[in-house]
């Protein structure tokens, strides 16, 4: 990577040459990162488009990229994004107690061991507004996507920064909504041991040259509850429940498409959507002893957060002959409000004023915090088809924006922007004698930190049509957040700051693969490996005093694994297998929030009748879980089956049907779901 010095930070001249550039690359339209059309995805052979931002046949696309479509969906039973993604080889949908890597209540989203905010999701190629600590990055994102809107969802593995830039070192999952197409109405609602919901989807069918849907969803989230029980390092003794966030939420959305009806087939897609959500989270009771004196220190702690997310862009898509072009600008806003209640015993007259006064701050009996989070991009690229070549190139401008008052001081709203402008190329190289290539470049600009060149090379050889190797190598960057520059978090028992002295995390990353077709069977092995340095972690440097320093290194190795097989036209399965070596190169010991080995086997089933049966049995083990310097082991049967009636469906099923428990992961035990769709 090229790293601009520190003393010519936030350049002027450079700046604004990058952000003319990345005008004129639009060539006056605007301009837009992703939203290629879903037929092509689906067209016979597979399509994808996530990768490149082009459309590539998957047979000869270098990356590994797995797609999840609307049957996939349907026979697991997914009620939300996260269940839709359970079966994504190599990812890691994990939650945990207050302090893990997702927050609690919250799901951590890790591709091939890197971090979840290593991870990038986009909503039809769109960076969405959301919290930006290592601990809430991605954390509640998907739960505010509606399954209802979902058309497919496309999985990057591996590095991802020369097309998509800062945060993609681990890859890109690629949320891709259904497109307002012909008139309909469905209806939904789902039940379970976990949350309940409906949602309505309405599409008008073209209507002139328009053609729009509108949706609605609701869900409440029911309260689960897992033990807690145990010391910390401060002595403070925990015993008693957590109650990850339960409450309700709700989204609402437009989308309209305009043809234009014209030779190019232009077309202009406006979308809103907004969500809402208010959620209670319950905490073990604590306290510490002190001799015969036992101090209760939380007693019925619990904390009430509600998020209202806004989100909305404009697109416009074209072709010529041997061009196919699209813009966009959108703009997303997040807003987070929390409060805190502690019930626990006044101490006033009862221990000296010094430690009451010291209590009173550390577990204060309520506090309150303020958050808003907000994304302007402006984007478009351009692929243009030759005899050998497909080369696409554009441009993209985004700022990130976050006020809140835990970056001031006490409780004083401060405000800090990142802004990013950038140029990048691919080239999609039908070399001949079965050999393609896939170079790219992405240079980068950040105000904070200067300009990055982030490359990406790969290689697909088709030995014969049945036999394939692949090779990909990138790099990868990661650019520190806001928080961790400018935190001021000094409120609650443990006072965290930020570093506006950071550098941005970067990354090596190599994968060699070989697929092949066997009848009717497939199956591709895939080593991979991942070097990363700069690593951002919190540091203490005093008592109850921390801040950001970039301190670690890590090694990240595995291999992957999968078989899958037709087994005439009803049955189908798939198997996969994922080790992964993580370790941190700094003190030697074993990244924390990882499964050395976990094995995927499902089978599906679809009788391809209107009025017949689908479903899916799967199962996941994960042997050598890290979880707080712990090593877990476990597993879950899972089960769903669909009824349909011509244009109604029923579902239902059971997850964890051996009813494994691991509170400190959140796993709860087994949970049974229904649910109803109708298409008027």
């Amino acid at each position: 990577m090229m790293n601009q010095p520190r003393g010519s930070r936030g350049s002027i001249n450079k700046k604004n040459i990058i952000k003319k550039a990345v005008l004129l690359s639009m060539g006056g339209a605007l301009l837009m990162p992703i939203s290629s059309g879903a037929e092509e995805v689906y067209s016979l052979p597979e399509m994808v488009v996530t990768a490149e931002k082009m459309p590539v046949e998957s047979k000869k696309e270098p990356q590994a990229v797995q797609v999840v479509d609307q049957k996939e969906i349907e026979s697991l039973g997914a009620v939300n994004a996260t269940q839709a993604l359970e079966l994504v080889t190599g990812i890691n949908l994990s939650s945990g107690k207050a302090g893990s890597t997702a927050s609690m209540g919250g799901t951590q989203v890790m591709l091939r061991g890197m971090n979840t905010n290593q991870v990038l999701i986009l909503v039809d190629g769109r960076r969405m507004a959301d919290e930006d600590t290592s601990q809430t990055k991605n954390a509640y994102l998907l739960s505010r996507i509606p399954l209802s809107t979902i058309d497919k969802i496309e999985v990057v593995r591996g590095p991802s920064g020369a097309m998509y830039g800062s945060d993609g070192m681990g890859g890109v999952i690629n949320i891709i909504t259904k497109k307002p197409d012909k008139e309909e109405t469905v209806l939904g609602f789902h039940t379970g041991e976990a949350e309940w919901g409906e949602d309505l989807r309405y599409t008008t069918g073209k209507l002139g040259r328009w053609n729009s849907s509108f949706h609605y969803s609701t869900a409440k989230v029911r309260p689960l509850s897992y033990r807690n029980q145990g010391t910390d390092e401060r002595g403070i003794i925990t015993d008693g429940w957590d109650v990850p966030g339960y409450g309700r939420r709700q989204e609402i959305g437009l989308d309209t498409v305009y043809d234009f009806e014209n030779r190019n087939e232009n077309k202009v897609r406006f979308g809103v959507n907004y969500f809402d959500e208010s959620m209670l989270t319950r905490f073990a009771d604590g306290g510490m002893q002190m001799g015969w004196l036992y101090l209760p220190l939380q007693k019925d702690d619990r904390s009430r957060i509600d998020r209202h997310e806004t989100d909305t862009f404009l697109t416009y898509t074209g072709k010529t002959d041997r061009n196919e072009y699209e813009g966009s600008v959108s703009y997303s806003r997040l807003t987070k409000n929390s409060k805190t209640s502690n019930d626990r015993p006044d101490f006033t007259g009862i221990l000296p004023p010094f430690v009451n006064s010291m209590l009173d701050t550390l577990y204060p009996a309520s506090d309150y915090d303020k958050a808003e989070y907000t994304e302007w991009a402006l984007s478009g690229k351009d692929t243009m088809t030759f005899d050998k070549h497909r080369v696409t190139y554009g441009g993209d401008y985004r700022m990130t924006s976050y006020t809140g008052t835990r970056l001031g001081e006490g409780k004083e709203e401060e405000g800090h922007s990142i802004e990013n402008a950038a140029l990048y190329v691919t080239d999609f190289w039908t070399m001949g004698g079965g050999v393609t290539l896939t170079p790219s470049f992405r240079m980068e600009h950040n105000n904070r930190f200067g300009d990055y060149g982030v490359p990406r090379l790969g290689a697909t050889w088709e030995l014969d049509p049945h036999n394939r190797i692949k090779a990909d190598y990138g790099a990868g960057y990661r650019a520190p957040t806001v928080s961790e520059m400018y935190l001021n978090l000094n409120h609650f028992a443990y006072r965290i700051y930020g570093n506006p002295d950071l550098s941005p995390e970067k990354s090596r990353s190599l994968d060699l693969s070989y697929e092949w077709e066997l009848g009717n069977l497939k199956g591709k092995v895939t080593w991979f490996k991942n070097r990363v340095k700069n690593l951002i972690d919190i540091v203490q440097v005093s008592d109850a005093v921390y801040h950001y320093e970039n301190v670690n290194r890590a090694d990240i190795e595995g291999v992957e694994t999968e078989l899958s097989a037709l087994m005439g036209s009803r049955w189908n399965w798939r198997l996969s297998h994922v080790y992964l070596d993580a370790e941190n190169k700094t003190d030697g010991t074993m990244l924390d929030n990882r499964a050395r080995h976990t094995v995927t086997a499902a089978l599906f089933y679809d009788d391809h009748d209107d009025y017949g049966w689908s479903g899916a049995i799967w199962d996941t083990f994960q042997d050598h879980y890290r979880f707080d310097d712990e090593a877990y082991t476990f597993q879950t049967l899972n089960t769903s089956i669909r009824k349909r009636w011509d244009d109604w469906s029923m579902t239902a099923g059971v997850y964890n049907w051996f009813d494994k428990k691991v509170d400190d992961l959140y796993v709860h035990g087994r949970e049974w779901f229904t649910g109803m769709q109708v298409r008027l």
